[in-house]
Parts: C-alpha cells; sequence; structure tokens
C-alpha cells in the first residue's frame, strides 16, 4: 500500500506504453524499487549517492539504477520566496523525464 506522504511521481508520456513494458522482467522490478525508495526521500543522501546532478542549477538527475540502465529525474520544487533556502523548499513532485538503455542515442532527456 503506497504510503500517504509519499512524493507523487510523473511520468514522461511513453513510459507506460512503450518503454516500460519493453524493460526485462528483472529491470522492471529494480526501477520499480529504485522509484519507490526515490518517492520516499528524494532528497535523502542514500538515493542521491547512487545518482549523478545533471545540472548545477537545477535539481535534474541520471541514475543507474541497473547495469546498463538509466533513469532520468527532476524534482519539482514550492517556489522560492525571500525567507526560504534551498535545502528548505519542499518537494511537490517528482518527474520521471526518460528511462532505458544507457547506450540508446535517444536518452538524452530534452525536458
Amino acid at each position: 500500500m503506497p504510503n500517504p506522504s509519499s512524493i507523487p511521481i510523473r511520468f514522461y508520456l511513453e513510459f507506460w506504453s512503450r518503454d516500460f513494458p519493453s524493460f526485462p522482467l528483472v529491470v522492471q522490478d529494480q526501477l520499480g524499487k529504485f522509484l519507490e525508495e526515490l518517492q520516499e526521500n528524494p532528497t535523502g543522501s542514500r538515493v542521491l549517492a547512487k545518482c549523478t546532478k545533471e545540472s548545477a542549477d537545477k535539481d535534474r538527475y541520471a541514475c543507474l539504477f541497473y547495469p546498463g540502465y538509466v533513469v532520468y529525474w527532476r524534482l519539482i520544487r514550492e517556489k522560492r520566496s525571500y525567507l526560504t533556502t534551498l535545502k528548505s523548499e519542499k518537494v511537490l513532485r517528482i518527474d520521471v523525464l526518460l528511462a532505458g538503455p544507457r547506450d540508446k542515442q535517444e536518452l538524452v532527456p530534452s525536458h
């Protein structure tokens, strides 16, 4: 049963119809486990230690979640006010930008 305090995840259009069904079952399982962990604590050191930050000024990451398979994702945070710092901004949502075999040329998120 999903945790009600979990961060919602939004997937790119082709994820469920094209990409996820094409992954081997073991890859589907590992991606599911990674996304559950990400959803529970997207800014935690345990998750971020597995990932590479794609951009210094944005919350965009890449994670090799299974040998040869990568998922790109970003954090959507509350709008900043002059009283908040980056670390205190609440994460509203996780956007999965792209997932698939690491060697595929189209694995360059355009978002």
